[in-house]
């Protein structure tokens, strides 16, 4: 059976910040729906600013971009040594916003910690997105990635200024084409600095937003007609403090497997809903099976794995 892997939504990626831990693996087969990809458009936010929703970042503070470890912007770079704060990354605060994370450059030249590096992963809305949008507050200069490809360069117009933080102006607002985005995880990455033009204020700031329009995807529990493309929407989780290793997360339809996915992690107390594709292919009732399953020992199996009836008509 031909599927293929659509949009995610989550509320944190299994993958994500992903640590060895002591304590209890407990994966969970949380849900399993179906639906079709509606017709309305809506927006959404990709990645909150730091202002609004104390957006987490892996992050890495350097004197000098030259000492950048070698493709620190690409999504394979292995971060997990970076210290992990949240947005805004700033010195002091400025209109109302108070810094999540301390980025202070100590002062003139030669600067000292002038150059801030930043990655965060997300994950899409299920459906499809029509249209998006990169805001980023800064000061004075910021070149963001998506999947390791340019956004803007702060040597160009955009990504560049000689004043502080603003919430949101040009300086730092480009469209984002919809087909740099993964249908898995995606990774913005930023490269800071204090200074531009030989210009550099008394603030340090960096804030991203990523925002979008979509077509989201609309569940129903309405009998499926032989031959509609179905969108199969699986929610899982690991429940427990322990990060679960070598995970892997199946979709089976009449008992053949029709999708699976590996995860090298999965990080405690996450969870995820991904999309996928499918097509039935016969008539009347079809069990459709959803399960994770890990090398890691659990506990408690009996939410391992859950099951539903799909029942499909005949052509309308």
């Amino acid at each position: 059976m031909a599927t293929r892997s659509l949009l995610l939504i989550t509320a944190a990626v299994l993958l994500a910040l992903a640590v060895p831990t002591d304590g209890e693996v407990d994966l969970q087969a949380l849900s399993l729906e179906y639906g079709f990809a509606g017709e309305d458009e809506a927006p959404v936010t990709l990645v909150e600013s730091g202002r609004d929703n104390a957006t987490l970042y892996r992050y890495l503070i350097l004197d000098d971009y030259s000492e950048a470890p070698e493709n620190w912007s690409q999504p394979g770079f292995n971060d997990s040594g970076w210290l992990l704060g949240a947005a805004p990354f700033g010195d002091s605060e400025d209109d109302n916003v108070v810094p999540g994370t301390i980025w202070d450059t100590e002062g003139s030249s030669p600067y000292e910690n002038d150059t801030l590096l930043v990655r965060h992963r997300f994950d899409l809305p299920v459906g499809t997105i029509l249209s998006a949008e990169i805001n980023v507050a800064f000061s004075n200069y910021c070149t963001p990635y998506l999947n390791g490809n340019l956004i803007y360069s702060g040597d160009g117009e955009e990504g560049a200024n000689g004043h502080s933080m603003q919430y949101w102006n040009s300086d730092g607002t480009e469209d984002i084409s919809p087909t740099m985005f993964d249908s898995r995880d995606n990774l913005l990455a930023i490269y800071a600095r204090d200074y531009v033009w030989s210009v550099n204020q008394n603030q340090q700031w960096l804030d991203p937003r990523i925002t979008a329009t979509h077509n989201p995807f609309n569940t129903t529990t309405e009998p499926v007609i032989l031959g509609d493309l179905l969108t199969l929407v699986l929610g899982v989780a690991n429940g427990g403090n322990a990060t679960a290793e070598n995970a892997t997360i199946t979709l089976q339809a009449d008992g053949e497997t029709v999708w699976q996915q590996f995860l090298s992690t999965a990080a405690a107390n996450t969870n995820t809903t991904m999309g996928v594709d499918w097509t039935p292919h016969r008539l009347g009732d079809i069990p459709l099976n959803l399960s994770i399953s890990s090398e890691s020992n659990e506990s408690n199996y009996l939410n391992n794995s859950l099951e539903i009836m799909l029942h499909i008509h005949h052509w309308g």
